[in-house]
């Protein structure tokens, strides 16, 4: 017969399985987020405002910390800056305190002062190096219980665990990040806490119980007033930016392979069988073209454009069940970030931004949102004097000259990589940048020094002579051919 405890706390954290090199479609917010990582969206100053307008549409903070997580994992990137706003979480737990059911303000703003005042005076030991700011039970007796506020439930609980029990794992972990004192290892823990299984129908030692409820629930707040900065080179940047281009051009040459009817990833604790009737890339591109040309009837070449291929969440904090998710899941067929991004790739759109569309009250995001600009190529009415490169058609157009590139060669590679972004085109160009962007498994710099001279020779044939600047290890475009 097994000894085996319901309570134990798993060592490890089962993250999502889709990811971006598995040749496998991923989720619509999968890719939001590899492509807001790829863009540096975690990497400014403010955490918290980053992690609040980059959620994905639908998740919740756990899946949402989870997957940022599991990103930074698979590239190597360094997690900082970890901070929980703890006058959120305290927000979830504050209770009226007993016997002050009829305080007055005058008297609350008194006891408010005395708080602060005592906070002041810790801060500053602090900063004397008088205090140990890890020893959170000082911080419970020194500033605490000066508290006005009542706090109840699990929180209660957590400060009394980390008083009675300071060197249980428990408590080494609320007091790091009670202190501001978190690491990328913790941000994992965190996760198992949440995650743990309480059964709600096996009798079992009411102390165990009681802790197993109470980690889950604070921890699980926690997630929720979370944030992190994600700290990433050129590099790092660049490898995402690979690989976020292979899978849309897989994406866009219907090679990804269709999932089996199984349940791969969870959102919100659901188990997601994701749809297999995803709509086939000649599909996706029929019904974003005919809204956009119908946009830009109505508003010109530069607009806001919304998701209005699915249904959006609805205007209120109603969580969603498990089977209105599942449901959700399983009708959903066309992939709005898939399509947009692939869109921008291909030279249909600029994208400026992607966000989201919030409800009145600012409750949670209901739908996508882009600014986009209608670019030549969507509408079939090319500038012939504009700088462009069509990866599908492999033409190369300059000066109203249209130049023959042969596909998949050097040469194509080498201008698909330059023209990926257009807001990098007129940059200096390392050829080992192009190398790995195109093949990071095995990256030749010198194949693409030797393109960049084959390319040349095309251009001195129409009589264009310094379109390229070259060194040994780099090129760049002249500045004049990109007005």
């Amino acid at each position: 017969m097994f000894n085996f405890d319901l309570l134990k706390l798993p060592e490890t954290y089962r993250f999502n399985e889709d990811g971006i090199k598995n040749g496998k479609y991923i989720d619509d917010g999968s890719l939001l987020l590899y492509n807001k990582v790829a863009q540096g969206w975690f990497s400014r100053g403010d955490g918290t405002m980053s992690f609040l307008w980059g959620n994905v549409i639908g998740w919740s903070s756990k899946d949402f910390v989870a997957y940022l997580l599991k990103i930074a994992k698979e590239y190597n990137l360094k997690i900082e800056n970890i901070e929980v706003i703890w006058g959120a979480v305290e927000d979830e737990y504050e209770e009226v305190p007993p016997g002050k059911e009829n305080q007055t303000e005058e008297e609350r703003q008194k006891e408010l002062m005395s708080y602060f005042l005592q906070m002041d005076t810790y801060n500053k030991d602090v900063e004397k190096g008088l205090i140990d700011k890890s020893d959170i039970a000082t911080w419970i007796k020194e500033v605490h219980k000066f508290n006005p506020s009542h706090f109840g439930s699990s929180y209660s609980w957590a400060l009394d665990e980390v008083v009675k029990k300071s060197d249980s794992e428990f408590s080494k972990l609320f007091s790091r990040l009670r202190m501001g004192q978190g690491t990328s290892d913790d941000i994992e823990k965190i996760l198992i806490y949440a995650n743990r299984t309480v059964p709600g129908v096996v009798k079992m030692d009411s102390e165990k119980e009681m802790e197993a409820l109470h980690s889950k629930g604070i921890m699980g707040n926690v997630l929720s007033y979370l944030s992190f900065s994600i700290s990433m080179t050129e590099d790092d940047q660049r490898k995402i930016d690979a690989d976020i281009t292979a899978y849309l051009t897989n994406f866009s040459q219907d090679k990804l392979e269709r999932l089996p009817a199984r349940a791969y990833m969870r959102v919100q604790d659901a188990s997601i069988v994701y749809p297999n009737n995803i709509l086939s890339f000649k599909a996706h591109k029929k019904t974003l073209t005919e809204h956009l040309l119908e946009m830009m009837n109505e508003y010109g070449n530069t607009f806001r454009l919304s998701n209005i291929f699915e249904e959006p969440y609805t205007y209120d904090d109603r969580d969603l069940t498990s089977e209105e998710i599942v449901e959700r899941y399983r009708n959903k067929d066309f992939l709005f970030i898939h399509c947009v991004l692939a869109f921008r790739k291909l030279g249909f759109l600029k994208i400026k931004s992607i966000s989201t569309n919030w409800d009145a009250l600012d409750v949670k995001p209901l739908s996508y949102e882009c600014s986009v600009e209608i670019q030549p190529l969507l509408t079939g009415e090319e500038d012939n004097h504009k700088l462009y490169f069509d990866d599908e058609k492999s033409r190369f157009y300059v000066q109203g000259n249209e130049i023959k590139i042969k596909k998949f060669g050097d040469e194509y590679h080498l201008l698909n990589a330059l023209f990926r972004n257009s807001d990098e085109i007129g940059k200096e160009w390392f050829f080992s940048e192009i190398a790995e962007l195109v093949d990071q498994a095995n990256p030749n710099d010198k194949k693409y020094y030797n393109a960049a001279y084959q390319l040349g020779l095309k251009l001195s044939k129409i009589s264009i002579n310094d379109f390229i600047t070259t060194t040994r290890q780099s090129m760049k475009i002249n500045h004049k051919y990109l007005s």
